[in-house]
């Protein structure tokens, strides 16, 4: 039978990709984020990795997507450092607001409770911390390159109290899929763009005040 174009076009295009859909990997850590924000004082950051599939185990804490290959087979793609994406978000995030001013305490939260977060901040010494909780964030690459997201992010005052929150869900075509360095930029520009319009929405950069 013969083919019409765009099924042969499609065909050779997903063929080609069947060659390099494996081992991909997107780099995260360094994402440029652009802040319109200066700060000072010790700020409290943590990172949470809430993704159903991470948590349950199905999914390594180092997935951030799929590309598809030959016959739209399936392959993971994960971080370029091979540290789980919400630590590599963490750096990117320390490093930018760091740029601005801020002297970044790190800490480590595997969920979001009372007791844990007044503990986290007690022990940091912040004047505020961010919690950036990931509820979903996964790349899907064959013809076009899809991206689904789902993220919070609060504000804590010294006492764990809230001050803030901010939320930011959907899904986004990042435009056709390509090699993976190209699709890695696509992705962590994605990335950047939502993480600084979390924190220079309103409510959050008043709560850093």
């Amino acid at each position: 039978m013969k083919l019409t174009r765009p099924a042969g076009g499609l065909m050779l295009l997903t063929a080609l990709l069947g060659g390099c859909a494996a081992n991909n990997q997107y780099n995260y850590a360094e994402t440029d984020i652009e802040l319109p924000i200066t700060g000072y004082g010790k700020l409290g950051l943590a990172v949470i990795d809430a993704r159903p599939y991470v948590a349950s185990g199905v999914k390594n804490a180092d997935f951030v997507g799929l590309q598809r290959g030959r016959y739209a087979y399936p392959f993971d793609v994960t971080t370029s450092t091979g540290a789980p994406l919400a630590q590599d978000i963490q750096s990117a995030l320390s490093n930018a607001l760091s740029s601005k001013g801020f002297e970044v305490i790190g800490f480590e939260l595997l969920s979001v409770s009372d007791e844990l977060l007044a503990h986290a901040i007690s022990a940091s010494g912040a004047r505020r911390s961010l919690v950036l909780t990931i509820r979903e964030w996964k790349t899907d690459a064959l013809v076009n390159f899809g991206l689904h997201y789902d993220m919070e992010l609060k504000v804590y005052d010294e006492s764990g109290r809230l001050l803030a929150e901010k939320s930011t869900a959907g899904h986004e075509k990042l435009g056709w899929a390509r090699r993976e360095s190209r699709n890695s930029d696509a992705a962590t520009a994605s990335l950047g763009y939502r993480l600084g319009l979390l924190i220079s929405s309103p409510d959050i950069e008043a709560s850093l005040d």
